[in-house]
């Protein structure tokens, strides 16, 4: 017969057998004052090799289910028996000198047995030697009892500083669409009926996205998964179509998928986010099919912008028309994998970088270019106000040289990404502004 894990590790010692034991020709382990099966059945346990001396009628019994080899220590851990009362002082003065808990413990378990019966049988303190070896192996469990040697870093303690101001003002994107048509990626006047033809044809997909925003404004308990619904019919409709092979189809493609995205990962419904993420490669597809036909050449000083006068007014119209389309696409296609990048450092385990955001991507810095209401105040601005062209994340020459009102939404939530909330708001602070925008420049 093979034997048990614990007899392996915990031998009995060589001595005869109790007399129950032999009576019943049953191995016993041969604990003295008495044995694990005369233990368990609570029968009296007599050694016939030794005389055995009572205990005092004063002494309190000892509690038989307790006594045998290893069994009390393993139900103090797993809350079968409750543990002798220790007194908090004890044990924090054993954890502050560094000694060990164990005898206080064992004092106070002294007035239950008779001290006088150790010096009889000295093979009753080897058996505390054998007794201590495998009890030791028990407790010392580094994995689950033990403080662990380091921990995870937690990405959204990590980055709650740099990256809560961002959320919360993606969070507001689809209602700011529907009640302005504009986002930081998206000029208020991309969507404007003064846009030519073509244009406004090949923004049905847009105007779907926006329609299902002002939808889910309206979003409450009673009507929350008929509008979830809808949704996500939308969002299968607009993925399953061919791909635009035009910028304009693909630009719309890439906010409309944005905006449903948006709103499914903020929505605090585990169904809706895991919607989200099944259609996420198809954002991500239209934004790479996109980079190619964008213009990333935004240098205020190129011949166009350079002789950029206030008349003809028609010249002006178009140039600005230009540069809110090619505005918006690069911010679209900055933002996109930017909010990705985010949306994988808060929801799992940080893999390897996948290069998007290395990317070349530009966009140009200026509060009175990106909130002008009309060509003159465009041109004006343009002629006469700083404005500066950002590539490749690069923000030494804001550091330089912007003042706090010429850093428009975008740039403040990149910024918060890179110094955090608090040094973007004192370094605002010291350029004479705040992380809000003024009304006034923003109107």
């Amino acid at each position: 017969m093979s034997q048990t894990a614990r007899e392996r590790h915990n031998p009995p010692p060589r001595q005869k057998s109790c007399a129950a034991c032999i009576k019943a020709k049953r191995r016993c382990d041969a604990v003295y004052p008495t044995c694990q099966r005369c233990a368990q059945r609570g029968i009296e346990c007599e050694y016939l090799a030794r005389k055995r001396r009572k205990a005092p009628t004063s002494a309190a019994p000892i509690p038989t289910p307790a006594s045998s080899t290893g069994l009390a220590d393993l139900n103090y851990l797993s809350g079968g028996i409750p543990s002798p009362p220790v007194a908090a002082e004890s044990l924090c003065a054993g954890f502050a000198s560094g000694e060990s808990l164990f005898p206080s413990c064992i004092d106070t378990l002294m007035p239950m047995v008779d001290t006088t019966d150790f010096d009889q049988d000295p093979s009753f303190l080897s058996m505390f030697d054998t007794m201590e070896d495998t009890n030791l192996g028990l407790v010392h469990q580094p994995s689950v009892l033990a403080a662990p040697i380091h921990r995870d870093i937690d990405p959204i303690a990590l980055y709650q500083d740099k990256l809560q101001y961002a959320l919360d003002e993606i969070k507001k994107m689809p209602a700011s669409m529907v009640r302005e048509m504009k986002t930081p990626w998206c000029h208020f006047r991309l969507y404007k009926s003064g846009m030519p033809r073509p244009m406004q044809d090949s923004y049905i997909d847009t105007a779907d996205a926006v329609a299902c925003c002002a939808l889910y404004l309206a979003k409450n308990k009673i009507n929350g998964p008929f509008i979830m619904r809808s949704i996500e019919v939308k969002v299968n409709e607009l993925i399953t179509t061919p791909e635009p092979s035009d910028t304009l189809g693909l630009l719309a493609r890439t906010q409309a998928l944005l905006l449903y995205h948006i709103i499914r990962v903020f929505d605090g419904d585990i169904a809706a986010r895991a919607a989200a993420e099944r259609t996420q490669s198809a954002l991500e597809d239209c934004a790479m099919a996109l980079i190619p036909l964008v213009s990333f050449d935004c240098d205020p000083q190129k011949p166009t912008g350079a002789n950029l006068s206030l008349e003809p007014i028609g010249q002006v119209n178009k140039f600005w028309q230009d540069w809110v389309f090619d505005e918006s696409a690069r911010r679209t296609l900055l933002f996109t994998f930017f909010f990705l990048q985010i949306y994988r450092v808060l929801s799992g385990p940080v893999t390897e970088c996948d290069g998007r955001l290395g990317l070349c991507h530009t966009f140009t810095l200026s509060s009175y270019l990106w909130h002008a209401d009309g060509p003159l105040t465009f041109a004006r601005a343009w002629k006469e106000r700083r404005h500066l062209v950002i590539s490749n994340a690069d923000f030494q020459a804001v550091f330089r040289e912007a003042r706090a009102d010429e850093i428009d939404e975008f740039g403040r939530l990149l910024l918060t990404t890179i110094l955090g909330k608090e040094d973007t708001e004192s370094f605002l602070a010291s350029r004479g502004g705040s992380l809000q925008i003024p009304a006034l420049i923003a109107a």
